[in-house]
């Protein structure tokens, strides 16, 4: 593998910062909040990190979160109807459910638990089953990344060495070319003098 390969090895496509693109501004974005559910340039992520409502969030770098396994991108803390944070989880449903939600799609529901019980008491429950299923997903997607991750360290160690050995016989090379055209030149005003000299 040479050098040029190498760089566009790390040619993929971008994603668009969040905050940016509601400015028009199109800025690759370095890292994604799950809670904000928005990717973040580097600068607009000091904002994120600083302000008093997200400082607390935790962010991954955006090639980790394209790796991530399809049914995260399904989950939401958010609901889509009314783009208000779920609060409330309603049994009869089955179901979690926005502040909004209870006027105008569980008016008559009476069993309606706040989020935070339900995923603390659900132990006992179905979802219990489907969550240990998608954290063993996940548990050996991780375990994937980190043999793809230490793949990829030997290799681009390799990588390196293998540069590192092109670059020393270049050197080598053009040191001697170097040299060549110095005693080239060298000999070339030699023999120019001896010329004037015998003019």
């Amino acid at each position: 593998m040479h050098f040029f390969d190498v760089l566009m090895m790390a040619t993929s496509p971008i994603t668009v910062c969040a905050v940016c693109e509601g400015q028009s501004i199109t800025q690759e974005a370095v890292k994604w909040c799950p809670d904000c559910d928005e990717a973040y340039c580097s600068n607009c992520l000091k904002h994120h990190a600083i302000a008093k409502a997200t400082r607390e969030h935790l962010v991954i770098a955006i090639e980790h979160y394209r790796e991530l396994p399809p049914f995260i991108f399904e989950m939401t803390m958010e609901c889509g109807l009314h783009r208000a944070r779920y609060q409330l989880y309603c049994t009869k449903h089955e179901c979690p459910c926005c502040i909004k939600c209870i006027d105008s799609e569980h008016k008559k529901c009476e069993d309606l638990l706040p989020l935070e019980d339900v995923v603390s008491g659900s132990k006992s429950s179905a979802a219990l089953d489907d969550l240990q299923q998608r954290l063993g997903d996940l548990k050996q997607y991780f375990k994937n990344v980190i043999i793809e991750k230490e793949e990829n360290s030997t290799e681009i160690t390799n990588t390196y060495k293998k540069l590192e050995n092109e670059i020393r016989q270049f050197r080598i090379k053009l040191n001697k070319l170097l040299d060549e055209l110095e005693a080239d030149l060298l000999k070339s005003l030699s023999d120019l003098e001896k010329e004037m000299k015998k003019l």
